[in-house]
């Protein structure tokens, strides 16, 4: 759905995303110079951290800053998730260059798109390093993760195929959402504690209640545990207008607990439970959601060759729905998808010509995807079932030759194979990578990557068929010849740092970079029109088929600055897709973007404010344009005393009548929003 804007509104904002980067890079440091404060004389001098010194081990699955990575790696860090204080992870990643999330049709779940790509495995989400492999066909985002941001700390993103460690199909990318641990919330000394968290947003109603418990009885021992419940009525657009179907009631819990077998050994147990419960247009809809994770380290530290991890996990997320009497009920439609995976790798750290990292592994995944139709008396035509299997192995050595001269070398092994009853698919690829970085002087690095990815194709993609309902009966297709896409990606980047600039222990840091992924066999639905006259639906056909092949490249940057006193940071991308065989825009390309935050700490750090501003292009490149707009948030925190804290913020504070490039529905209009949190 387009919404255009009034006339008034659209001349009094700039339409031209260079005029908004360049506003509001001027902003954030004109804001930055006014606000710094000058430095003491007698002040001890420690360089600020800035977000992107955040730890990573999404990347390369070795421990490193974000801004040291070899790759387009963004962390959005516990701060960054409680600032924001989202209703859906998908406000955690509106400021992500190059990173957008895509709401399914109704629902919480959220679709992650990431340079333009998305759907069916193109980006590998995860949950503490476990898959989320569920989709159901719709109108929105097919593919969902369902997750609540209370239960996060971090969120790890890394665009693009450079990813060679964490499995088949990330052509696009890996998101790994990680939660909160008992370390992560106690304070030093302490053996156990407790959090309760209320809060409210006006727009919708939400209502949310959060009850924490964690404790380390012993330096062995780490437990957690943590509910919330939120729920929430349809919320209103810009206009005022009450968005249908919106209302949700959403409760989560999550089991933690870690034992040290020895000083070197570790086993982790967790439980994710997500439940769900909303109304679509024609159907009561409920999600029910687990993930159990079970895992183990062994680390000795007089042993360089050995830093081994080994993960086994089960995911199974069931959508059922209960068709409405007045919509042609009752009956009841079930869409299901179970994973069983594994992930077991080692780091070597070795010398001889230069230092080396070598990470090896391997790992798997087993899909089974089940679907049923009562009034039909079968399968659900539009997702149809089907089992699916994804091994595969990898090896990953990471160079340092000099103290400026760095390599990346990699490559996986996939294979994969496709049953159901109508089809049977197999097919094996072997995806190489190499990177060089030069650091030609001190904490100034320049990078190039070349990195190939590789996905099989899903069973929707493969197996869907049927007969479209309602006016528009035109004929689903199956296609069982489908070939896997390969994407071939390059990229340049940069990585600098600059401390001491403004003041004397300030932070200045950099990441940008450019890319051109050219994907050979990409899968895309072409709907054929036949050649009756007058037009018919009957003789339209509607099919997953391989495109000879797909370009997309884009620009990503972010600029961080941190100081005693004031905090900012500016992102920008810039994203195109082509289909080249036709020369057509790709539907799935984000619109270009700006975010920028200003913000300042005061009163010992126990007050903490700033203002986020999302300037978003207008995007006509796709068969749904969408209007450009400014999205411009507040947000606030207290520390009242040592156990309470206070969170106020207001959400599109002007009112902002706009509709997200990927979505269909109208986003929110101005919320405002508190929470307190209280600590025993």
């Amino acid at each position: 759905m387009t919404h255009i804007l009034s006339e008034r509104t659209a001349c009094a904002r700039p339409t031209n995303l260079r005029q908004r980067l360049l506003a509001g890079t001027g902003m954030a440091a004109l804001a930055l110079g006014l606000l710094a404060p000058s430095a003491s004389a007698d002040e001890p001098i420690q360089v600020a951290a800035v977000a992107l010194d955040a730890i990573t081990i999404t990347a390369t699955k070795t421990k490193e800053s974000a801004l040291e990575t070899l790759s387009s790696t963004t962390v959005i860090t516990e701060q960054d998730i409680e600032d924001i204080q989202a209703t859906s992870v998908d406000e955690l990643l509106i400021g992500v260059p190059g990173v957008t999330g895509a709401k399914t049709e109704e629902g919480p779940g959220i679709g992650i798109n990431i340079r333009g790509m998305q759907e069916y495995g193109r980006v590998n989400v995860m949950i503490d390093g476990t898959r989320q492999n569920f989709q159901r066909t719709g109108h929105a985002a097919n593919t969902a993760v369902f997750i609540e941001p209370e239960l996060l700390k971090q969120v790890d993103i890394v665009r693009g195929p450079s990813a060679a460690v964490y499995g088949s199909g990330a052509i696009g990318g890996v998101v790994n959402f990680i939660t909160k641990d008992a370390a992560d919330l106690l304070d030093p000394g302490a053996a156990s504690g407790m959090t309760a968290k209320f809060g409210y947003h006006s727009i919708d109603d939400t209502f949310l209640t959060t009850l924490t418990g964690y404790a380390m009885p012993n330096d062995e021992t780490d437990l957690f545990g943590s509910i919330t419940y939120r729920t929430n009525g349809n919320y209103e657009d810009g206009d005022g207008n009450e968005v249908d179907y919106t209302e949700l009631d959403n409760g989560n819990a999550l089991l933690k607990a870690s034992y040290a077998l020895t000083d070197f050994q570790t086993i982790k147990t967790s439980l994710l439970i997500n439940r769900s419960d909303y109304e679509s247009a024609d159907y009561d809809e409920e999600i029910r959601d687990n993930t159990v994770t079970l895992a183990y380290s062994y680390a000795p530290d007089d042993n360089a060759w050995v830093d081994l991890s080994a993960s086994t996990y089960y995911t199974n997320t069931k959508n059922t729905r209960e068709r409405k009497l007045s919509s042609g009920g009752p009956y009841t439609k079930i869409n299901e998808v179970e994973t069983i995976g594994f992930d077991i790798f080692n780091t070597s750290r070795l010398s001889g010509f230069g230092t080396h990292e070598v990470t090896y592994g391997v790992d798997g995944f087993f899909d089974t995807v089940t679907s049923m139709d009562e009034s039909t008396g079968g399968a659900d035509i539009y997702t149809p079932g089907g089992e699916r299997s994804i091994y595969g192995g990898f090896v990953q050595d990471q160079i340092a030759i000099t103290t400026w001269l760095d390599l990346i070398l990699a490559a996986r092994y996939d294979s994969y194979e496709l049953t159901a009853p109508s089809a049977t698919m197999e097919d094996t690829h072997v995806s190489p990578k190499a990177t060089v970085a030069v650091t030609p002087i001190e904490n100034v690095t320049v990078y190039a990557t070349w990195a190939e990815a590789f996905r099989a194709p899903s069973t929707t993609e493969t197996l869907q068929s049927g007969i479209h309902p309602g006016a528009a009966a035109f004929e689903f297709l199956p296609n069982p010849n489908l070939k896997p896409e390969v994407g071939q990606n390059w990229e340049f980047g940069t990585n600098i740092s600059v401390s001491n600039l403004f003041q004397s222990n300030d932070r200045v840091a950099f990441k940008a970079n450019y890319f051109n992924m050219d994907v050979e066999d990409y899968i895309d639905a072409e709907l054929t029109f036949g050649p009756s006259f007058p037009f018919s639906w009957s003789d339209t056909t509607y099919q997953f088929l391989n495109v000879a092949e797909a370009n997309l490249r884009g620009i990503e940057a972010t600029l961080n600055y941190e100081s005693t006193n004031v905090f900012g940071s500016v992102s920008y991308s810039r994203i195109r897709g082509k289909d080249e065989n036709t020369g057509d825009y790709l539907n799935t390309i984000p619109a270009d973007k700006v975010s920028t935050t200003v913000g300042f700490r005061a009163a010992d750090n126990a007050l903490r404010a700033g203002v986020t501003w999302h300037a978003v292009a207008a995007q006509d490149r796709n068969d749904v344009p969408s209007d450009s707009y400014n999205l411009v948030n507040v947000f606030s925190s207290y520390k009242v005393t040592e156990s309470v804290k206070l969170n106020l913020g207001v959400d599109n504070l002007f009112n902002e009548q706009y509709t997200e490039v990927l979505n269909r529905e109208p986003s929110r209009g101005q919320n405002w929003k508190g929470a307190i949190t209280v600590r025993f």
